[in-house]
């Protein structure tokens, strides 16, 4: 559980609590001294607070205010503050809130000078709670409520038949950049929140269950009606919602369902083909008036040619990118990444950046700060699969039960640091992943430094030496080679996962010159689409190689064809770089090509041992390639 589903179950009847109200406002450290007694280490938390708190601030707030507000949305597990203290205000025992008082007041003070909200929010429940919430029912929370303002906040952490609540707010106090997880866009409502709920609960496909509850006050004739702004009550919204802001501009006004054949009129509302047939259907002068504000619009002899265009060129404009300073800041780390130990003959272009806002691995990932010697956090990227993304943002990184690089696949080789996970810059990131990149924030703890690899380490053994983390640097091979393994996935927080692709020299997509070699037919080659891709981008290169291996186990006579044509049509000094590439997959392909290639061919093998020797073919046959 997590603060956003710490809900009172229960609406019980309590005598509210005010005497700490009238408590003066003391020092942020003094005020844990009464409860320093209900939870461990809580000492340790208040110097966290209050070295990471938000100070100086803008709003006015102490720095001890600021600490009391971060403090309150740590999470450290079941005996977290925000528990205690909400276990404490919902107790039959009102005598338990009393060593709170000084707390509950510095937090008041803090929340007293922050902006109100007065919009729809949201939280979550994990299981269906939803049937003990009657229409017009009126309902107290006794303990302070975490809401946010961003439904795929709380969506994300909820899984089938769970309970879903929007919240019209109107005091919540909005304490985003104030957390322990600024992106969480985090709303607070106080103790003692009376609410009404304004409809039985609506059913959504995939056992979601949708709660509607205002927020009362003294003055019940509140106007709440613009309160929920764009957040609609509708399947929609709640399906859509993690287009996020952008969500309303792909909703039919009329049916409040998905946008299909979008049209758009002059006054800038959208609605689908069919809807707004049957609209212009019913005005047989040629006109036709908006079902939203009423205004009339003479309907062109190819509306629906007009229309359209004018409604994708609307709907378009949601598809652009619109770029934040965080995904900004992430673009630019991932290209200085790639490129920071020199040129390329490739090019990386970034094709999508995804956000993961994860609570839960950022509360362990927060408890694993706490506890290691040395807690500075780098970030590095993680290569990886399309297919594996989406597990990384949900369950974090996992820990490999396999010492194989790929476990289905012996002949990939064996993992550098044996069961870890691995981290690097832009290019050797790259090399281990397929399109897809991980940045992650990384407490590097106690590391091990090494030129060499160790292939059967487990967490256990690195964690026994007395170590958290390995970094891998062998001068030989250069900087841009350097690996880190990290032994515990709480370590690890991944925070965008990025698309990506290679454009080569040519500014043509990698991917279309490597399926053109992966279905040549080796009886008639086309060596000069070979020798473009053998110096082509990283992927471009490796195909051929593997393309010209693969062929040396099958039919060596041809594959030591095409070696010896692209010898001979290469320059010496291109051919020998491949020795040295920076891509120690690279290095291994072209050492096993020659080799597999070599094998009946005299000339071949002569080359072999000139240029290459006996440790280097040695290194490429025990590879597992």
């Amino acid at each position: 559980m997590n603060r956003f589903a710490d809900v009172d179950y229960e609406n019980k009847r309590l005598p509210s609590v005010y005497g700490y109200w009238d408590h003066p406002i003391w020092p942020f450290e003094k005020t844990m001294e009464p409860i320093k007694c209900q939870i461990n280490r809580l000492d340790r938390f208040t110097k966290v607070a209050k070295q990471d708190c938000h100070f100086p601030s803008e709003h006015g707030l102490t720095r001890d205010e600021s600490a009391a507000v971060y403090l309150y949305t740590m999470e450290w597990g079941d005996n977290s503050l925000y528990r205690v203290l909400n276990r404490a205000l919902r107790s039959d025992d009102r005598d338990a809130v009393k060593p709170w008082f000084p707390f509950l007041r510095l937090f008041e003070s803090a929340l007293e000078k922050l902006p109100s909200v007065k919009k729809g929010v949201w939280r979550g429940v994990f299981e269906d709670i939803s049937k003990r919430f009657k229409e017009n029912e009126m309902i107290t929370w006794w303990g302070i409520s975490s809401c946010s303002s961003t439904v795929s906040v709380i969506k994300k952490f909820l899984g089938a038949n769970s309970t879903l609540f929007l919240i019209e707010s109107v005091n919540g106090k909005n304490i985003c950049g104030y957390t322990n997880y600024p992106n969480e866009n985090e709303v607070v409502l106080g103790p003692g929140t009376r609410l009404r709920v304004e409809s039985n609960a609506l059913d959504h496909d995939g056992g979601l269950h949708v709660v509607h509850l205002r927020e009362m006050t003294d003055d019940a004739e509140i106007d709440m009606t613009s309160t929920l702004g764009d957040l609609q009550l509708t399947e929609h919204s709640v399906q859509k919602s993690r287009l996020g802001e952008s969500s309303k501009e792909f909703q039919c006004t009329i049916h409040q369902g998905e946008l299909k054949d979008p049209m758009v009129l002059p006054c800038t509302h959208k609605f689908c083909l069919h809807c707004l047939g049957i609209c212009i259907r019913q005005n047989a002068a040629g006109e036709v008036i908006c079902p939203t504000c009423d205004s009339v619009h003479k309907v062109p002899i190819e509306w629906k040619k007009v229309w359209r265009y004018q409604a994708m060129n609307t709907v378009s404009q949601c598809f652009e990118p619109k770029q934040s300073v965080q995904i900004k800041r992430a673009i630019n780390f991932v290209e200085d990444s790639y490129y920071r130990f020199g040129n390329s003959p490739q090019r990386i272009k970034i094709n999508s950046v995804q956000e993961v806002e994860n609570t839960r691995l950022r509360a362990k990932f927060e408890r694993c700060k706490i506890t290691l010697s040395d807690a500075h956090v780098v970030t590095l990227l993680h290569g990886t699969k399309a297919q594996f993304a989406a597990g990384i943002a949900s369950e974090g990184f996992l820990i490999p039960t396999s010492f194989n690089r790929n476990p289905d696949n012996d002949a990939e080789g064996e993992l550098k640091f044996g069961k870890a996970v691995y981290f690097a810059h832009g290019k050797k990131a790259t090399e281990y992943g397929k399109n897809i990149l991980v940045l992650t924030d990384c407490l590097l703890g106690k590391v091990q430094e090494t030129n060499k690899s160790e292939l059967k380490l487990t967490p256990e053994i690195v964690h026994k030496r007395g170590y958290h983390t390995i970094h891998y640097e062998n001068m030989m091979e250069g900087p841009v080679n350097q690996e880190w393994a990290i032994f515990r996935k709480e370590q690890c927080l991944p925070v965008f996962i990025i698309d990506y692709e290679f454009i080569d020299a040519n500014d043509v997509i990698e991917s279309a010159l490597v399926e053109q070699i992966k279905g040549m037919n080796y009886f008639s080659p086309d060596y000069v689409l070979l020798e473009q891709a053998l110096f082509g981008t990283d992927n471009q290169c490796k195909a051929v190689l593997k393309f010209v291996g693969d062929l040396g186990h099958t039919s060596p006579r041809h594959s030591t064809m095409i070696i010896r044509a692209l010898l001979s049509r290469t320059e010496s000094i291109r051919m020998n770089s491949l020795l040295n590439h920076q891509n120690e997959t690279i290095r291994i392909l072209f050492l096993r090509a020659l080799w597999l290639s070599g094998r009946d061919d005299a000339q071949l093998q002569s080359f072999l041992y000139q240029y290459i020797g006996p440790n280097a073919l040695i290194e490429s046959l025990i590879s597992g390639y």
